[in-house]
């Protein structure tokens, strides 16, 4: 029995989401699906899907889809997904499986045969597969094909907040607030609302040892390059989902996880029959896929299964610090005008954003790339304004001497922005 962050004891039954381990799911129902003969690797998108006929998306190949090379971006939207899960808070993967096809029919593809990954691409092949197997649906086939067979009782997929297991533990972000859970019907398969207990992936992984999961190996060959942005991700090769890896002679199947509350790894060794599952219950926690190397290499080389920041990563690196460099210009701001302050109501309004502001710029973390003393330096001018005003308040009028009406818009403006740091603050679970 351990604690997690968030005060709550957990065992090996309780359940926590996995995130996109679940891709590898979907890896092996495609490698068993060829093997059963209801597709081909080759097959467009387009041949089981028709609502995507006739554009770029549906052209795409489901082994392309399944390695992550077929061009298809990670999201429909990324601004609307960064604004509800990095700025809002909230669960981005709401949308159905018909409204993700729909969306896909418009979207523009990148590079053909260049990694690129893609939650998008995954939830399509996921569809693909379920229609071409005839199933009804995502959760009915991929509980027949593989839930039941390698008796994972307590793998679950939700599509809302009330479906969340009895006795799930939910993890929390690094500012201390709790991670708000993922939930959605469409992107399911592409890890959003998938939760197990390490009993279930231990049975999980015990099958990939024993080659009696469905799909077998030939989900796990690898065959191509798995590179991001002309960087090497923790897999140097990539499969059906799989990444492979070869760590100081070490050969190392495996993928991560992550959610707004986890961070996930499974990493298997089939050479020596041991595997690693890991999850830590912080959302801005690197450690996963290190730790999992780490136990299954002797500790040589942890370092080398940290997660490298590509360029897609650069937008949420904008926001997480968009809040900081506001709360220095304003701070900067405060300083140079406290001495000239027109009234008290300015002094109030101006204090009130920066404190505000910083406060914003606190919780927008988990600053797993930004070193946290960076906000207390941001903090000194505005807090070197701050008391400088606090001498001359007795010497300055209530409003302004002038044009007293911008003192009230002033006023406005200052709760309209304090409201959308309330926003970015308050905790959402």
């Amino acid at each position: 029995m351990s604690t997690a962050a968030s005060g709550q004891q957990y065992t090996s039954t309780t359940p926590m989401e996995i995130g996109s381990i679940t891709k590898t799911f979907t890896g092996q129902l495609l490698a068993d699906a060829i093997a059963r003969g209801e597709v081909k690797a080759s097959d467009p998108l387009s041949t089981h899907l028709p609502g995507l006929a006739g554009t770029p998306a549906g052209g795409a190949t489901l082994e392309e889809v399944a390695s992550h090379r077929s061009g298809i971006p990670s999201f429909q939207d990324m601004g609307r997904f960064l604004l509800h899960s990095q700025i809002l808070g909230l669960n981005p993967f709401t949308e159905s499986i018909d409204q993700l096809i729909d969306s896909a029919r418009t979207i523009k593809l990148g590079q053909c045969g260049k990694f690129d990954y893609s939650n998008l691409g995954v939830s399509l092949l996921s569809e693909a597969l379920t229609r071409a197997a005839g199933a009804d649906s995502w959760t009915s086939y991929v509980t027949e094909r593989l839930f039941t067979p390698l008796g994972l009782e307590h793998t679950t997929l939700t599509t809302g907040q009330t479906d969340i297991p009895n006795g799930a533990i939910h993890g929390v972000l690094a500012n201390g607030h709790r991670g708000q859970s993922l939930s959605g019907p469409g992107s399911n398969p592409a890890g959003a609302g998938v939760w197990s207990t390490p009993e279930d992936m231990t049975r999980y992984a015990q099958a990939i040892l024993s080659d009696t999961v469905p799909g077998g190996d030939n989900a796990r060959e690898p065959r191509w390059p798995g590179m991001m942005d002309e960087t090497p991700l923790p897999g140097k090769k990539i499969g059906y989902t799989w990444y492979t890896d070869v760590v100081d002679g070490h050969t190392i199947i495996g993928h991560g996880g992550i959610t707004m509350e986890y961070m996930t790894h499974l990493a298997i060794n089939k050479k020596s029959g041991t595997a690693v599952m890991v999850y830590t219950d912080q959302s801005g926690d690197m450690t996963a896929s290190a730790l999992a190397t780490a136990l299954l290499t002797d500790g040589q080389k942890i370092s080398t299964a940290h997660m490298p920041i590509s360029v897609k990563m650069l937008p949420l690196i904008v926001i997480l610090g968009g809040f900081t460099i506001l709360a220095l210009v304003m701070g900067l701001y405060t300083a140079a005008r406290a001495a000239s302050a027109s009234s008290r109501m300015a002094v109030a309004c101006r204090v009130a954003a920066l404190l505000a502001c910083l406060m914003a710029a606190a919780a927008s973390g988990p600053w797993t790339y930004m070193p946290t003393w960076i906000l207390a330096v941001v903090a000194l001018p505005g807090m070197y304004g701050i008391v400088r005003s606090i001498t001359l308040w007795s010497e300055l009028p209530t409003l302004p001497r002038r044009r007293a009406w911008l003192g009230w818009m002033q006023v406005g403006l200052t709760i309209i922005f304090i409201a959308i740091c309330l926003v970015v603050t308050w905790p959402k679970a």
